[in-house]
C-alpha cells in the first residue's frame, strides 16, 4: 500500500478579511476521507475538521471555499490538510495571509 501524501496544494483569493477563498488539494493516492482545518492569527479555529468536497475526475482532487469575515484577525493563517488512506494519514499544514482591505 502506498502512503498517502499532497502532492500540490493552491490557495486562491483576494486574500482580504471578507473575501472567498478556495482551496484545492491533490494527493498521490485516492484518500479515503479528507478533511481540513483553518486557524486564524490568533490560534482560533475558523474551520475545525471540515469534511473537504472530492471533486469529479480521476486525481484524487479535493476543494474547499473558506467564506472569511471583514471582522475576523488580520495576519497568518494556517491551513491543515488531514488526508487518511487505510491506516496511513498525511498531516500537512501551509499558510496564508489576510490583511484588511481599508489597511493603506
Amino acid at each position: 500500500m502506498a502512503f498517502i501524501k499532497v502532492q500540490n496544494i493552491k490557495i486562491e483569493g483576494n486574500m482580504w478579511l471578507g473575501s472567498t477563498i478556495k482551496i484545492t488539494v491533490i494527493f498521490n493516492t485516492a484518500p479515503t476521507s479528507v478533511n481540513i482545518t483553518i486557524e486564524d492569527s490568533s490560534g482560533i479555529d475558523q474551520v475545525d475538521r471540515v469534511t473537504m468536497t472530492q471533486e469529479t475526475g480521476s486525481i484524487p482532487v479535493y476543494t474547499y471555499t473558506y467564506q472569511s469575515a471583514e471582522t475576523d484577525n488580520e495576519g497568518t493563517y494556517e491551513v491543515i490538510i488531514r488526508g487518511v488512506s487505510g491506516a496511513n494519514t498525511s498531516l500537512d499544514v501551509y499558510k496564508f495571509e489576510l490583511a484588511d482591505a481599508d489597511d493603506d
